[in-house]
């Protein structure tokens, strides 16, 4: 899915894929995912929508993390 692509492309720190990765571990929420990065709740949010403006997709809704999950697997499976 060009989602992640876009993303991969974008990210050369990959500091918005790791927070994409996490927020997903910790199911979207998004105390526990700022705590995991040791991040500011701000900067998690600053951070999630980076990359809805990067992939058009809002981490923050369900289906669209699910759209954003899936191409994150099938990036990691090709």
């Amino acid at each position: 899915m060009q989602y992640y692509e876009k993303l991969k492309e974008y990210d050369k720190k990959k500091e918005l894929i790791e927070t994409l990765t996490i927020y997903i571990e910790e199911n979207g929420e998004g105390s526990t995912a700022a705590k995991k990065l040791f991040i500011h709740r701000n900067t998690l949010s600053y951070r999630l929508d980076k990359i809805q403006d990067i992939t058009g997709k809002d981490p923050r809704k369900v289906k669209d993390l699910l759209e954003l999950y899936v191409a994150l697997l099938l990036s990691k499976i090709s």
